[in-house]
């Protein structure tokens, strides 16, 4: 049983690839045109265009993150999948800086809310504490250990616990 037939828009009249997305919605390949649509499943509108690409050919999504690989060009495209976040992108600026640790910083004593409590979670332990700057500010610094997944690539949290981002995307 057929759900719907949803016209692609664009002028490009080759698609080589689609695959459902972490929402409502599915990611076609443009071959030619080098990019990826991502296309509302309820109404068939585009939602947005992921550019940058070389002759994508095929889609997967997994981990928060949209992978193609490009045809002839041997590569590998990442992008961030719809709810995916940066973790210790404290400000979601897309940079990591001393920025990221004095938001932290403000949140844990200042009372200072944040965009997305996942991306302060730097060890992935699921509480927000004072272990969180101080871990970045060794990674910024000292040569520490890097935040956990999600980086340096936005992506999804693959731990379960009561932290989020409130859909904020990267």
């Amino acid at each position: 049983l057929m759900h719907s037939t949803y016209p692609i828009p664009g002028a490009d009249t080759v698609q080589t690839a689609v695959t459902a997305d972490t929402d409502d919605s599915f990611i076609v390949a443009h071959f030619f045109a080098g990019h990826l649509s991502r296309i509302q499943l309820g109404n068939g509108d585009l939602i947005d265009d992921l550019d940058g690409l070389d002759f994508p050919n095929r889609v997967a999504i997994g981990g928060g993150r949209v992978f193609s690989t490009n045809q002839g060009a041997e590569s590998i495209s990442v992008h961030a999948a719809v709810g995916a976040f940066l973790r210790a992108d404290i400000n979601i600026d897309g940079v990591i800086d001393m920025a990221d640790p004095i938001g932290l910083l403000q949140y844990l004593f200042s009372g200072i809310e944040l965009l997305c409590h996942d991306a302060g979670d730097i060890g992935d332990d699921g509480v927000l504490d004072i272990s969180d700057p101080i871990q970045l500010l060794n990674y910024l610094f000292s040569q520490g250990p890097t935040p956990a997944y999600p980086f340096p690539v936005a992506g999804s949290d693959l731990t379960d616990d009561a932290l989020d981002c409130g859909g904020v995307t990267e």
